[in-house]
């Protein structure tokens, strides 16, 4: 998960040499905004994807996800307000965050990804624009 104030480095040409894959963190350009965006792979072209009470569905199974520890993310644990979980993804683990000062999404109901897209999540689920705005 990334916090405000971290620098990253992004490989441009990785998708030249492989197709994308659940639970990447994707960088990408917002045309009509202007900006980037930093979000995760959560569902590809012909699955199926729905969001419900804040639990994730690819193909109609639920997503993992187990409770981690604030204190694992070192120094950064003190600016962090909001309940820190581990959730799994086509194998992949990644950290995602419900911050305490924000509602809940409103439920995205099941639906197909269409070809050529994929269904785009914020690691800081409750406070995020993505695929389900």
């Amino acid at each position: 998960t990334l916090l405000p104030g971290d620098r990253f480095l992004v490989n441009k040409t990785t998708y030249q040499r492989r197709y994308v894959r659940r639970g990447d963190e994707v960088v990408f350009r917002v045309p009509s905004e202007g900006v980037k965006w930093v979000k995760r792979v959560i569902a590809l072209p012909g699955d199926t994807v729905e969001v419900k009470d804040n639990e994730v569905f690819v193909n109609g199974q639920q997503l993992a996800r187990e409770p981690a520890p604030l204190a694992s993310l070192g120094a950064a644990a003190q600016e962090v307000k909001g309940e820190l979980f581990e959730e799994t993804n086509a194998g992949r683990r990644y950290r995602i965050l419900f911050a305490a000062d924000s509602k809940p999404l409103p439920d995205y109901p099941q639906a197909k990804v269409p070809d050529g897209m994929c269904f785009m999540l914020g690691d800081n689920r409750n406070n995020s624009r993505d695929s389900r705005t």
